[in-house]
């Protein structure tokens, strides 16, 4: 009797019907959220899923509101779906202990990407060779490593601290805001669109459906 299943449905068939915005999205806890900026926040509660990088493209209350603004334009071509394929990406959360060791062994073929959750703005063990190195040698043999932030808000700058510079010269690229979440799907939608190395680094920085904010 308690569960908000029924709120959320109801919002979720009311925005679907009336508010036009061409987007994956989440209704939930009287919000309407990006899908791809969405991530659970809570086990258990009324407001369980959040976008923390992102403001809501709806609030619902008494009255339904709307923020245009944040939403994307319709792309002017029709919906259409892509097979997903079965590049071999993984997702990593850096914690201290971590080895150079482990790190080459998860990034072992038949691996094509790898997100790594570092700490605040995208800094790593910098000062550790084992793990720099087991970093650059995939990288060089053409695994993508795209580097998001663990914290809940802000963004992964690989340039802004020493710790960051070094993922940076081992060939890591930065994901901006984007949450692993998204990271990660991102990487596997874009191998299995038949990239190459070279062309899913550049995408990966790149903003296709509102999942990171360019600057």
């Amino acid at each position: 009797a308690r569960s908000d299943a029924r709120d959320n449905l109801l919002d979720a068939l009311i925005l679907a019907g009336s508010c036009a915005i061409p987007e994956v999205m989440v209704a939930f806890g009287g919000t309407l959220l990006r899908g791809n900026r969405t991530t659970k926040v809570q086990s258990e509660g009324l407001r369980a899923f959040a976008s923390p990088n992102a403001g809501p493209l709806a609030e619902l209350g008494i009255d339904i509101r709307i923020h245009r603004e944040r939403a994307r334009s319709p792309a002017g071509v029709p919906f259409r779906l892509r097979p997903f394929g079965s590049a071999e990406v993984a997702a990593v959360r850096l914690f201290p202990g971590i080895t150079g060791d482990f790190l080459a062994r998860l990034l072992a073929p038949p691996l094509a990407g790898l997100v790594l959750e570092a700490y605040g703005a995208g800094n790593g063990p910098a000062r550790d060779p084992a793990i720099l190195q087991a970093l650059a040698e995939a990288c060089a043999r053409g695994v993508v490593v795209v580097v998001v932030t663990q914290c809940l808000e802000g963004r992964a700058e690989l340039g802004v601290y020493a710790a960051g510079s070094a993922l940076a010269r081992a060939g890591c690229i930065g994901g901006a805001d984007m949450t692993a979440e998204a990271a990660l799907t991102k990487l596997a939608y874009l191998f299995a669109a038949g990239l190459d190395p070279a062309a899913v680094r550049a995408e990966i920085a790149r903003d296709l459906r509102g999942e990171l904010t360019a600057g």
